[in-house]
């Protein structure tokens, strides 16, 4: 088996090369790499229902949509991911295989940890609650496999809780939606592990598998070329990242000085369909003009900007403050 230790802890990047590693090797290769904070998406799910995207952009924390289905997660350097893939058709047997791989190192760091009937990898805290320490997902096309999945090793819980917990809108949605499940990290949950970083856990599981597969070093300009053209199309593209979303319905709410206004939008990837208003409001003129602006647009903050350029939005909203307004409009209000 070959190994590859990513050094990039950009998200796009990472999966990115992920997805040519997928398309390309012909060896079983094991990929272990981190990610700076992001929430990184299941392919059939909706974004605008997983994410609060308000919250993201306020913490600098990366939206990208992966391959594999399943439910959102959040990434940091706490974590510690680890992809299996396997070109050659034995998928199950070698995904099982992976996965027992990763335990068995987990339990040589003194976790008495184990895998649940969804392909998790838990533990039971102090309390005796099982919680999850480790979500997988897998993919196929024709021969070839990806099993993949991330430790949570010293993640920030309370920036993932944010993000994963959008508040600030209503939708309902027909996509996926993800499962919670109780988590924690295994760095608390492990005595022997708590004077350890998670830099340096990432090295020493790197140093481990090096000694059963063989390390990969550079890439080739080949590959390069091909992970730079998979960021432009996918996992840099906010089209793929949140235009793959199910028609959903969003409701947000913000006090302005004319009175309350509630937003109606219908979104479909990452457009307005269609929007209205409605509310205890005073305003001096009607929400119609502003609906019609908006159909068609990206659900953005800069699309809406560019889409109501030329309307005095002080007489709908009360306030010269057009930052809070369009802020209200997509989704980033308080």
């Amino acid at each position: 088996m070959n190994l590859i230790i990513e050094r990039s802890h950009n998200p796009s990047h990472n999966l990115a090369r992920e997805e040519m590693l997928f398309n390309h090797v012909e060896e079983d290769t094991v990929y272990l790499w981190r990610n700076n904070p992001s929430v990184i998406i299941g392919r059939h799910q909706n974004t605008l229902a997983e994410v609060d995207e308000a919250a993201a952009a306020r913490e600098h924390i990366g939206i990208v949509r992966r391959l594999t289905g399943g439910g959102a997660v959040f990434h940091d350097l706490g974590n510690i991911n680890f992809s299996f893939i396997f070109p050659d058709g034995v998928f199950e047997e070698k995904a099982a295989q992976g996965l027992q791989m990763m335990i068995s190192y987990l339990q040589s760091c003194g976790a008495p940890c184990f895998a649940n009937g969804r392909n998790d990898i838990c533990m039971t805290d102090s309390s005796g609650n099982v919680v999850k320490i480790s979500g997988t997902a897998m993919t196929q096309r024709e021969e070839r496999g990806i099993f993949h999945g991330c430790i949570l090793f010293d993640c920030n819980l309370a920036a993932m809780e944010k993000v994963l917990t959008p508040k600030k809108e209503k939708l309902v949605s027909k996509g996926v939606t993800s499962v919670r499940s109780r988590v924690s990290n295994l760095r608390g949950l492990v005595p022997a592990l708590r004077h350890i970083s998670a830099d340096i856990f990432f090295e020493d599981w790197g140093k481990e598998l090096s000694k059963s597969c063989q390390l990969i070093g550079k890439m080739s300009p080949d590959e390069e070329e091909e992970i730079a053209t998979l960021i432009e199309r996918r996992y840099g593209n906010r089209q793929w990242n949140f235009g793959r979303n199910p028609i959903c319905t969003m409701e947000a709410s913000c006090r302005f000085p004319v009175g309350t206004v509630t937003f109606h939008g219908n979104i479909k990837g990452s457009e307005i369909k269609s929007c209205s208003f409605s509310g205890d409001y005073l305003g001096l003129e009607d929400f119609g003009e502003i609906s019609a602006r908006l159909q068609g647009v990206e659900f953005s903050y800069s699309a809406i900007e560019k889409a109501l350029q030329g309307i005095k939005l002080e007489a709908y909203f009360g306030t010269s403050n057009k930052e809070d307004i369009l802020n209200f409009l997509a989704g980033r209000s308080e």
